[in-house]
């Protein structure tokens, strides 16, 4: 049986990982990325504005126990100015969790 717009628009589908940041005193929840977060990285490949991506996946996807997000995108400066180590430890928990492919920031960078 086919699902129904209102089951779609309904269904709980994002998936969270706990990302353990002791420099920051704790862990940190991440959430997978929305349709319109990656919309929103996708033009910034496009565009060539690739400095402080990793910073605004932080922020697209940083979450509390409900999945509501903690930062927006106003904070993504502050964010860089966080341990490149950190950003890159939550960026890769996240990257992962949404299902899109190691390296291919990168890759994007290098084109």
């Amino acid at each position: 049986m086919a699902l129904s717009k209102d089951q779609i628009l309904s269904a709980r589908d994002f998936e969270t990982k706990e990302v353990p940041v002791p420099e920051w005193g704790g862990d940190i929840l991440v959430r997978s990325l929305n349709g319109a977060a990656r919309d929103k990285i996708e033009a910034a490949f496009m565009a060539q504005k690739t400095e402080g991506l990793k910073a605004m996946v932080v922020a697209l996807t940083a979450c509390d126990e409900n999945g509501t997000l903690i930062f927006d995108q106003s904070d993504v400066e502050q964010l860089q100015t966080k341990s490149a180590a950190v950003i890159e430890r939550v960026f890769e928990a996240a990257w992962e969790i949404s299902g899109l492919r190691a390296g291919s920031i990168e890759a994007a960078e290098g084109n």
